[in-house]
């Protein structure tokens, strides 16, 4: 009897491995017919992506406003098209550098200007941001005055993810928020855990 119970348990267990298979499997196939379809129609595809991402956009931003009272950054509308709320340490995050390189916290010029208190850190950052024509993601251009403020708010006031999120990529590459993050990391070091947004793709 108890070997016969044992079977029909691997059994079911099996069947429910080949279903999730076959799901991934389903929902790969999917992801590639579309990606093949967005290459093949050219500027149609690439404005049919970006339609189905600002809705897939939209709809998150109404669950995570519902559950959680956090407001998604609209520059990360295109990112993914699924968001999820997790802990993390500030050490596993990576920050994009001007030059486009993700790269540790340590190594970001936010960080070595709150070490060293020199300001030709950040404004080199400033200087190859302006060169690379990048600006910050809602849209306002840094100076330093501005980061000075930002400092001094999150010492005050604390980071709170309802007030304003930091937002990583499934690599816990900061798509939005590097100024917190690195004054967080700077504050606190780098097993303090924080709430974030992650986005990726389903």
């Amino acid at each position: 009897m108890l070997k016969r119970m044992r079977y029909w348990g691997y059994n079911f267990l099996s069947k429910i491995t080949r279903n999730e298979k076959r799901l991934c499997y389903k929902q790969k196939k999917r992801q590639l017919k579309k990606q093949l379809f967005y290459e093949k129609y050219g500027t149609l595809g690439h404005s049919l992506k970006k339609i189905e991402d600002h809705l897939a956009y939209q709809k998150f931003y109404i669950l995570f406003k519902q559950r959680f009272n956090i407001e998604i950054p609209a520059d990360v509308c295109g990112e993914g098209n699924f968001f999820e709320l997790v802990h993390i340490s500030l050490k596993e995050m990576k920050g994009f550098c001007p030059d486009g390189v993700p790269r540790p916290l340590s190594e970001c010029a936010q960080y070595k200007y709150l070490k060293t208190k020199d300001e030709k850190f950040y404004l080199d950052y400033l200087r190859r941001l302006n060169k690379n024509k990048t600006m910050s993601t809602d849209g306002k251009t840094w100076n330093l005055d501005r980061f000075r403020a930002l400092i001094k708010k999150i010492k005050n006031e604390g980071y709170h993810p309802e007030k304003s999120s930091i937002v990583v990529n499934q690599n816990n590459e900061i798509r939005d928020g590097l100024h917190r993050a690195c004054i967080l990391f700077y504050e606190h070091g780098g097993d303090y855990k924080i709430a974030v947004v992650r986005v990726g793709r389903q």
